[in-house]
């Protein structure tokens, strides 16, 4: 089975249909799933329409947040309380086609770990290209890590993921879970996709997030290379 996580921070718009999409998408793949929406305190109505969704359907739960947690905290609820061996993020904004969903379920045991990358990168705009490839760029300098895009979605094996320690809180989580499982053992296929803009834009691009991303990616830095040198030793394995 496997467990798909709807992240939603004010996502009373998009929320349900999201849902409805996975049911969807999965129902005619003919894929077992099951979807925890992480209501990362809210303040509008996506906390009740998420309750809705768990009394329609038997495969949906809901994590309620007092408070916005972030992205990082989001996914160590799931990865405790997930009952599949795969793990997928599907943003509760709707950034991610039925194509690319399907593409990710139907392969999500290729290999420990699927990446999805995006062919129409212009759908974000010179800025946001130049941030992700020279983030891309660090990521294949400090740690030989050979991914079209280390913080895309990726299908994430949950057994080896409770092995782990995780610190990020943001946006900086997805790459450092790359990391880490990359450099643990774990194989890894790619899948091209294109991206679809999310119902209200993406937030990613802020002070917060980027001052987040630089401090977790120095203190990834110490960590592979220097406290659990030992522990992450392992060259990444790509499936063809």
């Amino acid at each position: 089975m496997i467990s798909i996580m709807v992240p939603a921070l004010n996502e009373e718009g998009p929320l349900e249909d999201v849902v409805l999409e996975i049911i969807k998408v999965s129902s005619s793949n003919d894929v077992n799933v099951e979807i925890i929406i992480v209501n990362d305190g809210s303040t509008d109505d996506t906390g009740n329409i998420a309750e809705a969704l768990t009394s329609r359907f038997s495969n949906v739960r809901v994590i309620h947040n007092s408070k916005n947690f972030g992205l990082g905290k989001c996914f160590e609820q799931v990865i405790l309380n997930a009952k599949g061996e795969k793990l997928l993020t599907v943003p509760g904004d709707g950034d991610m086609s039925s194509v690319d969903l399907a593409l990710m379920l139907n392969n999500a045991y290729k290999a420990d770990m699927v990446f999805l990358y995006f062919l129409n990168k212009e759908m974000r705009g010179r800025f946001r290209n130049i941030l992700s490839t020279l983030y891309n760029s660090l990521f294949f300098v400090f740690f030989s890590i050979y991914v079209q895009y280390i913080n895309g979605p990726c299908v994430l094996p949950i057994k080896k993921l409770r092995e782990l320690d995780f610190y990020s809180n943001r946006f900086s989580i997805a790459a450092e879970m790359a990391v880490k499982l990359l450099h643990s053992g774990c194989s890894f296929y790619e899948i091209p996709g294109y991206m679809q803009k999310g119902a209200q834009g993406s937030t990613a691009v802020s002070y917060k997030n980027l001052l987040e991303v630089c401090t977790s990616f120095i203190r990834l830095i110490v960590e592979i290379k220097i406290t659990g040198r030992n522990k992450y030793n392992k060259s990444p394995e790509r499936v063809q």
